[in-house]
């Protein structure tokens, strides 16, 4: 699935940016100052990772930084909303 160039989430225009690199320290990264998302992950990982750093905006838009900082919850969330996005159009409407 390609990525949006754009997205907004909690308040803030994200750019995306996709970097190649052979072993990434982390597979994703939310720089707010320049307001970019950066994805380092590859073509599988992608959707999961952009998800993932979305969820951390959103939490800590919404002042719940205890809740960002603690990443098993960030990933289980971020999953969630990935097989949500991956399945949208897989169903028809009845």
């Amino acid at each position: 699935m390609r990525l949006p160039r754009k997205i907004n989430a909690g308040g803030i225009e994200w750019t995306v940016k996709q970097h190649r690199v052979k072993r990434p320290r982390n597979l994703g990264q939310l720089d707010y100052k320049s307001g970019t998302l950066h994805i380092y992950s590859d073509a599988g990982a992608k959707l999961q990772t952009c998800c993932h750093e979305m969820v951390h905006a959103w939490l800590n838009a919404i002042g719940q930084v205890e809740l960002s900082d603690d990443e098993a919850f960030v990933d289980s969330l971020a999953s969630q909303v990935a097989t949500t996005i991956e399945t949208w159009g897989a169903r028809s409407e009845e």
